[in-house]
């Protein structure tokens, strides 16, 4: 079965997949949380992971994510803003506490916690903004 023609709001989809890649090139990047990122894990510098498998890979968990959120609570988002309240819910009440958790155990620091996490709460409210805007849009 071909993917793009099963029933789902692809303009969303693809719309919260571009923006969530490009928000995390800007949030590791130089311009904001490069190096604290950097010296909260210790890395001393960029690591040098093949770029195809990690923007690749970056790229398919952001589609995975945009369309669960679709199925989980994309048909609810009745507005941008009720949109963003569900994604900020998403990103801060269960995925930054999942991170918390998974961080306290592997001894991580928690500036990496804040870094990462502000990433899931901005992404996560990006994604329910976009889905609550183009459905109230297409409903108009």
């Amino acid at each position: 079965m071909n993917p793009m023609e099963l029933d789902l709001p692809w303009v969303p989809i693809l719309l919260a997949t571009a923006s969530v890649f490009v928000l995390g090139g800007l949030w590791y990047s130089p311009v904001l949380f490069l190096r604290p990122w950097l010296a909260a894990n210790g890395f001393q510098g960029p690591q040098s992971n093949h770029p195809v498998k990690v923007f690749g890979g970056a790229i398919v968990f952001s589609l995975l994510g945009a369309i669960l959120f679709h199925y989980g609570l994309g048909e609810s988002c009745t507005s941008a803003v009720e949109g963003a309240k569900l994604g900020a819910l998403v990103g801060g009440g269960l995925v930054v506490t999942s991170l918390g958790i998974n961080y306290m155990f592997s001894g991580r620091k928690f500036a990496l916690l804040l870094i990462d996490g502000g990433y899931h709460c901005v992404q996560w409210t990006l994604v329910g903004a976009i889905y609550g805007w183009q459905l109230s849009t297409s409903a108009s």
